[in-house]
């Protein structure tokens, strides 16, 4: 829901910004105010807009961003002072440089589920990793070339520097580099993922563009618009029931205590009680 509103709200900023439609802004707003309401990592929205203005050099006016940043901050407030007592507080049992090498790991692990969005599960889990891991090295090697490839093409292609910025930027918040409840979440992907797809969507113009590839071009998308569709309609086996969904994510995570004691609870509401006592024990 939050990646969707704020995407809407992005659409009717950028409308806004190329016609000055008042209503394009009030749209922007409620879509912005939706997202907050949807979940708090759309805070992200004005960093976003900065982003924008900066990676396509459009002139930031401080009236038209301020009722933005007003709503971001209404939010913050009503966060803070009505519902503090819902807020459940993180413990915090490791250190920063424990947790860096951890998002270097999840940046490597991101990429990997937006190629091949295979084995999606859950259940991740606070891991934590040596700066020496092959997945660790991986991300740092990842972030330095998409990082340099950005600065390189900030002139030339803006959208391909906005676009791999945008991955960065989005899943800063969740990064854990401040204390959260896993390293990695595949649904964490959900936004900082439109910088690939705009990534590939510039890759196909471009192929499409060119007459001899028209062909190939549509081939192409017609396989990949197939094959993620059949992947999606799979996926959704996995959620078909919560017996099911806590038994595969053990699956992938066998060391998943939330999964175990949601397990326990089915069971022991469905007066199965040996496999309750059998998941609680775990």
């Amino acid at each position: 829901l939050y990646a969707l509103f704020i995407l809407l709200g992005f659409i009717f900023y950028i409308k806004y910004l190329r016609a000055k439609d008042f209503i394009a802004y009030l749209l922007l707003l409620a879509s912005y105010i939706l997202a907050l309401l949807s979940k708090e990592i759309s805070l992200i929205f004005p960093v976003l807009l900065l982003l924008y203005h900066y990676s396509f050099r459009k002139k930031l006016k401080i009236q038209e961003y301020a009722p933005i940043v007003c709503v971001a901050f209404i939010y913050i407030l009503l966060r803070i002072g009505v519902l503090r007592h819902s807020i459940v507080p993180i413990s915090n049992e490791t250190t920063f440089i424990q947790r860096v090498p951890g998002f270097f790991a999840a940046i490597t692990d991101y990429v990997k589920l937006l190629i091949i969005p295979q084995n999606l599960h859950m259940e991740y889990g606070k891991g934590l990793f040596s700066f020496t891991h092959p997945k660790v090295i991986a991300g740092i090697v990842i972030l330095l070339l998409l990082s340099g490839y950005a600065l390189k093409k900030r002139n030339s292609n803006r959208i391909i520097s906005f676009s791999i910025a945008w991955f960065f930027v989005t899943l800063a918040p969740v990064s854990n580099l401040y204390p959260i409840n896993a390293y990695m979440a595949e649904h964490w992907l959900y936004l900082a993922s439109m910088g690939f797809f705009l990534i590939l969507a510039k890759f196909l113009s471009c192929l499409y563009d060119k007459k001899r590839l028209k062909i190939f071009t549509l081939l192409t998308m017609l396989v990949l618009v197939s094959s993620y569709s059949l992947l999606t309609v799979k996926q959704n086996s996995y959620w078909i029931d919560p017996l099911h969904f806590y038994n595969r994510t053990l699956q992938y995570a066998p060391q998943s205590e939330r999964a175990y004691f949601n397990l326990g609870r089915l069971y022991s509401e469905s007066n199965n009680f040996e496999e309750a006592i059998k998941s609680y024990m775990k």
